[in-house]
């Protein structure tokens, strides 16, 4: 088990090998400032295992890890782990009287202080995962005078729902700082519970093409596709099963910004009424995906007959797509179905241009991108790769 001294927080998942929490890391832009290796056994400290604050220095930035071994995971925390003498072992888990005693709790400096107010539980980031959710469903409600007064499920199921749906309607504007630190901290732990996916658990089937069948959104590779409209801001339907919905959803909000910041500048180049045209791509950072990058792309709209010119502009999405990955050294990327949705390519034939396409150009480019991921939902889509590539 590696032990991360971090800049910001974010979730890994214990039961995972040392090589997939270290790639996790880097993915997730996580510096280790110092690691600590500490043997584990049946999710436990091993007996006897103290953690010394010689360890860490007092000039060591940021988050620090805080493990609770109740469960098979461990959060990055800002909580500074000086504060401590040291730490319990065995049965007892770390951390034990902080949140698990709601009326006290170790104060920075070792002293007991009083339970943290909003503020301070936000900059430390103390809150288990329920507590982040609660915590941010107020506080997207507070910032609409819409949806200011509607009341809060208590069932987290609903909870999460009616979160998705307050950021899927958000407008891209500022948001405070300590609120985006726990929702980092909230989706981070989302990813890792939902199941990261990395390319070793995806096999080659032909060349350096795979299908995948699952979420997008779970796949740790260099940059993942999104099916974007020509307003590139993602979708604003509350839960809209949509590839542009689930991935602006979990990356976050600073995804919809960002893409406004470079549609305004586009705009400003452009004029007023400019729309991004179809199969030229917009790179953006991930934010919360275990993704490294994000490739936004519009697809052809197929209304009626399909057509030479609408089967080459599917084309030059892949192809647009491959360039801008190779410009920018993205290794892997991974293509959800352009254009087989709401824009009614036909499926079986939107396939066919993917693989041709593709190959054709990794032909042309050898060694340029190591991996291409067909990622599919639908088992008809995943009939048609697998027949192709087979």
């Amino acid at each position: 088990m590696l032990v991360f001294l971090t800049e910001r927080p974010a979730a890994i998942d214990l039961s995972t090998s040392t090589a997939s929490i270290t790639d996790f890391a880097a993915r997730r832009g996580l510096r280790p400032l110092r690691l600590l290796a500490f043997p584990l056994h049946a999710g436990r400290l091993a007996e006897g295992l103290a953690i010394a604050p010689r360890h860490l220095s007092r000039s060591s930035p940021g988050h620090v890890l805080r493990l609770d071994i109740s469960t098979p995971r461990c959060v990055f925390d800002t909580h500074v782990i000086l504060s401590y003498t040291g730490f319990s072992c065995g049965k007892t888990p770390l951390c034990a009287s902080w949140p698990a005693s709601r009326t006290r709790c170790p104060g920075r400096h070792g002293t007991s202080r009083p339970e943290p107010s909003n503020e301070e539980r936000t900059e430390d980031l103390s809150m288990n995962q329920a507590e982040m959710l609660e915590y941010l469903v107020d506080q997207f409600k507070a910032e609409s005078e819409e949806y200011r007064g509607l009341p809060t499920p208590d069932d987290p199921a609903e909870q999460r729902r009616l979160l998705r749906s307050l950021m899927n309607l958000r407008m891209p504007k500022p948001m405070p700082e300590e609120v985006l630190r726990v929702q980092d901290a909230y989706l981070t732990e989302r990813a890792v519970e939902r199941g990261v996916v990395h390319l070793s658990e995806i096999p080659v089937i032909r060349g350096c093409m795979s299908v995948w069948q699952g979420d997008i959104t779970r796949l740790a590779v260099d940059a993942v596709v999104n099916a974007a409209n020509s307003q590139m801001l993602g979708c604003f339907v509350p839960m809209h099963t949509c590839i542009d919905n689930c991935i602006h959803t979990f990356a976050g909000v600073q995804l919809r910004a960002e893409c406004a910041r470079q549609m305004k500048e586009l705009r400003d180049k452009y004029g007023a009424d400019y729309e991004q045209p179809t199969a030229v791509p917009m790179l953006t950072d991930a934010y919360n995906l275990p993704a490294k990058k994000i490739v936004h792309i519009v697809g052809p709209i197929v209304q009626g007959r399909l057509t030479p010119a609408l089967e080459k502009d599917l084309s030059d999405c892949y192809t647009n797509t491959l360039d801008l990955c190779a410009e920018n050294d993205l290794k892997s990327v991974a293509f959800c179905c352009i254009s087989t949705g709401v824009f009614c390519f036909p499926n079986k034939r939107a396939a066919e241009i993917a693989v041709e396409t593709v190959e054709k150009w990794l032909k042309e480019h050898k060694g340029a991108v190591d991996r291409v991921i067909f990622n599919v939902f639908k088992d008809e889509d995943k009939a048609y790769y697998e027949e192709l590539l087979y």
